[in-house]
This record gives C-alpha cells, structure tokens and sequence, in this order.
C-alpha cells in the first residue's frame, strides 16, 4: 500500500525539541527566529496553502540517513575522481568559486610543496570533496515556529581535503540558502531516490550512509545524490563558509567563519566570545603523546555563556573540581548537545566540538553519563526507537588524536557526534508523525 508523504506539511511541524541542524562546523552564528506549533496537513502554519510536492513511497519510514548524510571516503583512484568538487558546477555556478575561497578562507588554490613554517596542514580548493550534506529548514530556531516565512531553509554540504583515500583532520562547511518549496522538493527527492534503489527499511542508526557504502562513490545513489546536491547548491545561493583545521602539532583546532555576498565575504563574529573575537581554539596537549590523559582548554579562556564544558576538559581541573562541579559542567554538556536547548547563535564552536572527546576522555572516568538525567535529549520512541540512537562511531581514547568533528573524517576515521544524531532524531520523528496522517 502507497503511502502519501506530504514532506513540506512535515517541515512545518516541527517541535520545541527541533532546532537547527548544527554541522560539522557549528559555529554558525545568525539571528535567532521565533517559531510556530505544528501544523496540519491541510495547511501552513502561516494560514497559507501547504507546498504541493507531494511524494509518493512504499511504507519505508524517513530514517535518520534520509536527511543527513555521510559518503564513504574513495577507495580508489576513479571513486576519488567521481566525488563533487567546490569547483563542480551547480546552481548558477560552482559550488564555491575559487576567488571567493581562497579571498575568504586564506587556504591556498593547491596544495604548496610544503606547508609554510609554524602553520598546520592547508584546506587547498583543488582537494576539497564533498563528504556529508544536510538540510535544515529553520536555521539556529529554538522553540516552537510561529511565522513560517523568518526561517532561514538551509542544505550544508561539507568538504574536505582528500588525498588518495584519506581526508585532512579539518573541513569546509558550505551553506546555501532555500526556499520552504526548494527544500520541501530536495527532501522528497531524496527519500524518492532512496525507495527507487532499494527496498530495505529506512530505520537504523545514523551512520555513513548504507546504500552508498554498499554501492560505493560509483553506485546510482551516489550519481543520485551528487545530482540534487548540484540542483540546489550553487553560487547563486552560497551565504556562508566556516572552517576547522588543526596547527602543527595536531592536537589544537581553530574554528571561524565567513558570511558571503556575491563575491566578498566577512568574517563571522563567534557567540560567546570576548571583544567581538571570529575565531576560537581548542586545544588538547593530547592524545598522541600522553595516552589517554586529556589536558584540554579554550583560547581565548574568557569564554561567556553558562554552558561550558571547560571543568572537563582537561584531567587536571576535573580532578581539582568539586563533585557538583563536574556533575554541574556534564549538565551543561548535554545541554549543549540538546537541540532544543542550544543553537549555533547560543553556544561557541570550539565548546561543542569538544563535548565528544571531553565525554569519551573525561567524563566516563567519574562515571557521567547521560541515562537518567534530564538535560540530555531523548528520542519519541516512536518513530526513532532506542537502537536508532546507537552512536556508530566512535572516540578513540588510547594513543589516539581527539576527534573534534561532527560529522566528517578525521584522516580514515568518520565520526558522528550525538548533537547530530540528536538533531537527526528529531527531525525525522516529526517527518514520519506526518506522514502517518496521509
């Protein structure tokens, strides 16, 4: 039995646990929009006509690899080759021009023969591949959406610099701006391709997603994908790049952003931050050389905002700290880690991309965890059952660089950090309710 899947009246009910999907880079900042109750299928929130795309599919549920996903690195020369480039061509142009990059990002063009004394590893343009995309209809939105028309409709993609089969520790995310119908139609094409390749359930864990590596970068899905991507994403529409890359010892991560109009860019103002800083660090001292000991802090250390993992990150001030302390600084973590709690315009980058490694290094050595408390997200249950919350990759925490990403590769590793499997939950849990309906 054909199932209706009205993905435009799905978009528009979304709940207070649903906020913007934070990427890789999270950093992000824009102003905040308020929101709206759920709507019904008849109708936009706005009183307005809901978007007419309607998708027809089998009963496969929207999963939680329907709306972000995670490409397998190459493992040959032609899959490398087949990846999309920032220089693909896409909507009104490449995805992201070279001069703007470069003009943007500081990164080179290519890859310079060595890299420049006492700087870390480049990003260069002509390395960039496409590794992840996601969509996000209501950018940095906390709370419920009550004028449909201030939300900011987003598709992210997330490129790294990627030489043979391995990806540089650092990236680029890319956003580009939609309308609700652009979005709503990219979302129902992507569950449409999905459904045309195979006929296994869309449910299971966030994860690099099943069809393609089962396929590979040379599969239809893949060719399917990169070709919604170029449909949508383009000059045109490109507003915004943020970055993350180490320094050369490989154990500190720098985070900025650029805002782009037309051919400039200027650079973002970090949340949280003193004296107006667009750019904050973190640093581990470790893994690499100390084991398993985690001695982590902030630059700048003046960081504002009452959620800070900071009293965790590092063994030495965990260990110094009261036990409130501790239990109060895990608090803050799965706050920050909660979709319905922080967006990228609440929280810095450097403390989110860290919440990861902080837990895996520091956190479960005083036994904090997340069962049972409060501040940590749950998914419905419903249509995201527990085993869709298993997290599929993992921290390594012996003799091992940190893993800072969010949804992305550190050299062969993917990771996917629990503040995008919890915003991944939410999404999809309101999809299905309203594909229930039809």
């Amino acid at each position: 039995m054909l199932r209706r899947v009205n993905v435009a009246a799905a978009i528009f009910a979304l709940s207070p646990s649903f906020l913007s999907f934070l990427s890789f880079v999270g950093c992000a900042s824009s102003s905040t929009t308020t929101a709206a109750p759920a709507a019904s299928e008849e109708a936009s929130p706005d009183g307005s006509a809901p978007d007419a795309r309607v998708i027809e599919t089998v009963p496969h549920e929207i999963g939680m690899n329907d709306v972000s996903i995670l490409f397998p690195l190459p493992k040959n020369a032609d899959e490398l080759a087949a990846m999309t480039t920032p220089g693909t061509s896409g909507r009104g142009g490449a995805l992201i021009p070279e001069s703007v990059y470069v003009s943007a990002t500081g990164e080179p063009s290519t890859a310079p023969v060595s890299p420049l004394p006492g700087s870390g590893p480049p990003l260069p343009y002509n390395e960039l591949r496409m590794v992840a995309f996601r969509v996000d209809p209501c950018f940095a939105n906390i709370g419920p959406i009550t004028n449909v028309e201030l939300c900011k409709n987003q598709l992210r993609i997330i490129f790294q610099p990627i030489v043979d089969t391995s990806a540089t520790d650092g990236g680029i995310h890319a956003f580009y701006t939609l309308t609700r119908a652009e979005l709503t139609a990219l979302v129902g094409e992507v569950v449409a391709l999905r459904t045309s390749h195979s006929s296994a359930s869309s449910s299971g864990p966030l994860a690099v997603h099943p069809l393609l590596t089962s396929q590979g970068l040379l599969g239809a899905e893949a060719k399917g994908l990169r070709d919604i991507v170029l449909k949508y994403a383009g000059t045109e529409n490109l507003i915004r790049m943020t970055k993350f890359n180490t320094d050369p010892t490989g154990v500190a991560w720098s985070f900025s952003g650029f805002d782009i109009v037309g051919a400039t860019s200027s650079k973002m103002v970090i949340p949280n931050l003193p004296a107006q800083a667009t750019e904050v660090m973190f640093r581990s001292d470790s893994p690499g050389n100390q084991g398993d000991m985690l001695r982590g802090d902030f630059i700048p250390t003046a960081i504002e905002g009452k959620d800070q993992v900071g009293v965790l990150a590092s063994v030495e001030t965990a260990g110094a700290a009261t036990v409130a302390a501790r239990q109060s600084a895990f608090d803050a973590l799965l706050r920050i880690e909660h979709p319905g709690t922080h967006s990228p315009d609440t929280i810095d980058c450097a403390n989110c991309h860290a919440t990861s490694g902080v837990k895996a290094y520091v956190a479960s050595a005083y036994g904090l965890t997340a069962n049972g408390n409060t501040n940590a997200f749950v998914a419905d249950g419903k249509y995201v059952a527990a085993a869709d919350m298993v997290e599929t990759t993992q921290q390594s925490v012996f003799l091992e660089r940190m893993n800072v990403h969010m949804f992305s590769y550190s050299r062969e590793r993917p990771f996917i950090a629990t503040r995008v499997i919890n915003e991944t939950a939410a999404v999809v849990a309101y999809l299905n309710e309203i594909s229930t309906k039809k």
